[in-house]
């Protein structure tokens, strides 16, 4: 009663109211300019109970789940339906916006991030979304790797330039009467805009919540692990930036995922460092945060602690950093710096810090400071992969992420 009290009173104020080398496992070895900061929007953070209880408490007016399934067609919203839902990746419940009438959404913003359900359904599966594009060209919309009852596909959810819009995403037609399973992952790194899940619309009802994995993996990365020009070559006249150059669901980072059958989580952006980065970013300003662009939803609190972190950063922070006053040696203190701000946040966690397939030239930083934490007898370790650059901007392409998703997957295996 008293999280549904509190729920209520929320939901009332917003009524009322963002080079080549092999991994070692060994004990001698052990995220332009800034994020944009949006202008806030009536928006709550709420803890995983608190959202199902408001969920329930804001459902009014939503259709409820029947218990004899007639196979009408019914439109669920998500919040509504949470504990019907997974999601894989940092989420808040908050309100759509006024494109959506500030209908009841979840954010729906990082690399990767997955929702996925089951249900005893017919016909058409569609998903009701706000979607934010940029002002810029080529960057209109965003890219979801869809998956239904096993067999995938690559969906645009076409947005307008400079603006946020309301659309339906249709995810599956003709589905024979039946039970059916549903995964869609966000593949559009996070600075091309923000997105929130509004509604289901089906021909049936949500069934149970699909069961969450047994291993549970972090990733914490720049451009690499965002998936940039991974679908391009370096012969590419056109700009690598581009989502349909680009796909969090072909990076290292979700093959590793796949291939150990574990759920993840990432946090990525394009640039991003661990002591100075291209903008000066570095990755305190986003993995700390719910929503990097979103401001108004604050920082993020895990309510499911990784067993595995994975670390890739490093290649933004050889630009020039001698020439902004960083020597070797405070190299090395700002990742001993990370891994411990890692280690407060994530305390059981085994934390991997994979570098190299752009470049290495802060390899011995890195080690060293793996290796001041306690390395593989605290639970720190490196893991050097090859240097692979075949992609857009010279970046890794979609078999170099590969390549090196296999490296990982051993390594990960041998720590385990």
């Amino acid at each position: 009663m008293k999280i549904m009290a509190k729920a209520l009173s929320l939901l009332l104020a917003l009524s009322m109211l963002p080079l080549a080398a092999g991994c070692n496992n060994g004990a001698d070895s052990a995220a332009s300019s800034k994020a944009a900061s949006k202008k806030p929007t009536s928006s709550a953070v709420l803890s995983e109970a608190e959202s199902q209880a408001a969920a329930s408490a804001s459902a009014s007016s939503e259709p409820v789940i029947p218990t004899v399934n007639d196979y009408s067609t019914r439109t669920y919203n998500i919040p509504a339906i949470i504990n019907n839902v997974k999601i894989n990746g940092r989420y808040a419940v908050t309100k759509a916006g006024s494109v959506a009438k500030n209908a009841d959404s979840i954010t729906f913003d990082h690399t990767a991030q997955m929702i996925s359900f089951n249900a005893d359904c017919e016909g058409d599966v569609k998903l009701t979304m706000t979607v934010e594009s940029p002002n810029v060209d080529g960057r209109e919309g965003k890219y979801f790797l869809v998956v239904v009852d096993g067999v995938e596909k690559r969906m645009l959810a076409k947005g307008t330039k400079g603006k946020e819009v309301m659309l339906d995403l249709t995810i599956a037609e003709g589905l024979k009467r039946g039970k059916h399973t549903f995964e869609v992952y966000r593949q559009t790194e996070a600075i091309h805009g923000l997105c929130n899940m509004i509604s289901i619309t089906m021909n049936g009802v949500p069934t149970e919540r699909p069961k969450n994995k047994d291993l549970y993996i972090e990733f914490l990365g720049d451009s690499i692990t965002a998936g940039y020009g991974n679908l391009t070559t370096v012969d590419d006249e056109e700009q690598p930036s581009y989502p349909e150059k680009s796909s969090g669901t072909d990076t290292y980072a979700f093959l590793t995922a796949k291939a150990l059958n574990a759920d993840m989580s990432a946090v990525a952006q394009s640039g991003v460092a661990y002591a100075w980065g291209i903008g000066d970013r570095t990755i305190d300003d986003y993995w700390f945060k719910t929503s990097f662009l979103r401001s108004n939803l604050g920082n993020y609190k895990a309510e499911r602690q990784p067993d595995v972190v994975v670390i890739g950063l490093g290649t933004n922070d050889h630009r020039e950093y001698e020439s902004k006053g960083f020597t070797d040696e405070q190299m090395t203190e700002a990742a001993v710096k990370l891994l411990k701000n890692v280690r407060q946040e994530r305390p059981n966690a085994k934390i991997v810090w994979h570098y190299g397939i752009l470049n290495n030239f802060l390899n011995k930083e890195i080690k060293k400071a793996v290796e001041e934490m306690g390395g593989a007898a605290k639970g720190f370790y490196y893991c050097e992969t090859e240097r692979r650059q075949d992609g857009g901007g010279w970046h890794p392409s979609k078999e170099n992420h590969q390549a090196a998703s296999e490296e990982l997957v051993e390594f990960i295996k041998g720590i385990m």
